[in-house]
């Protein structure tokens, strides 16, 4: 969600098509009518006509679909991404050792956000790598990459190692460090919130713990799963529990801010 930091004294600057979309990504079915998302607008201080020009544009733009029942899901490449977001519980699940093999694909300018979601990065010589660590290995790539919508001519292929010199260089693709530090925070933000939720007023407390729920399961959600000796402390698999531990306290502040039927 495009927010600022929540602040207990006022909404977060919020663009409703973000809050659209982060209200679905949280919600039980992943779902929503037209009167939940106006009440949920409301709690971030957006009138009832911007949430529904917002949905309304999504629908436009295919990234959301009315229902029988009227309800607004998404569509297209949202669902396929969000349907993986969703999915943030299994992955501490997902991490197997490293044995030293590579996934290998090659550049294609249409497959690269899809290859970023994969966790691959693009090397200087113009193709695209990452540890061979994620179950199902290169099979289980494929099929999530034409998911994504990647045609299934783009080469990709499995290397059994890498010279040490080019393992070093390879491995600092990738903001260790930095992405440690990231999950260092949110493990710190939610401590912070858990404890505090239950002082601030109702609609902020609702906004904080959206705001932060939505971060903090797309940032386990695109954990790249890098080898485990690589990796920097907290690993994703600390911060999965957290959110799990959170979960109750962020569906009593909402049930607290939305009108009651």
């Amino acid at each position: 969600m495009r927010t600022t930091d929540p602040d207990p004294g006022g909404a977060p600057s919020t663009d409703p098509g973000a809050l659209i979309l982060d209200l679905l990504l949280m919600a039980d079915d992943a779902r929503a009518s037209s009167d939940e998302l106006t009440a949920a607008g409301a709690v971030f201080d957006q009138s009832a006509a911007a949430m529904t020009d917002a949905a309304a544009r999504l629908v436009s733009e295919g990234r959301l679909t009315r229902t029988e029942d009227g309800s607004f899901v998404e569509s297209g490449p949202d669902a396929v991404s969000a349907r993986r977001l969703r999915q943030w519980r299994e992955t501490v699940f997902r991490r197997r050792v490293w044995t030293g093999c590579w996934l290998l694909a090659a550049d294609a300018p249409a497959a690269a956000e899809a290859l970023q979601v994969e966790g691959f990065r693009r090397t200087a010589e113009g193709f695209w790598l990452r540890p061979d660590t994620i179950v199902g290995g290169l099979d289980a790539c494929r099929d999530r990459l034409r998911e994504a919508g990647v045609p299934p001519t783009l080469f990709t292929a499995r290397l059994d190692r890498l010279d040490g010199a080019v393992t070093r260089t390879a491995a600092s693709l990738w903001d260790v460090s930095g992405m440690g530090e990231a999950r260092k925070a949110l493990l710190a933000r939610l401590a912070r919130s858990s404890e505090q939720l239950g002082s601030l007023p109702p609609s902020a407390a609702a906004r904080e713990s959206l705001t932060l729920g939505a971060a903090v399961v797309r940032a386990i959600a695109g954990d790249p799963l890098l080898p485990m000796d690589w990796d920097a402390r907290p690993l994703v698999e600390e911060l999965a529990p957290a959110l799990q531990a959170y979960e109750g306290p962020r569906r009593e502040a909402w049930a607290a801010a939305l009108p009651r039927a």
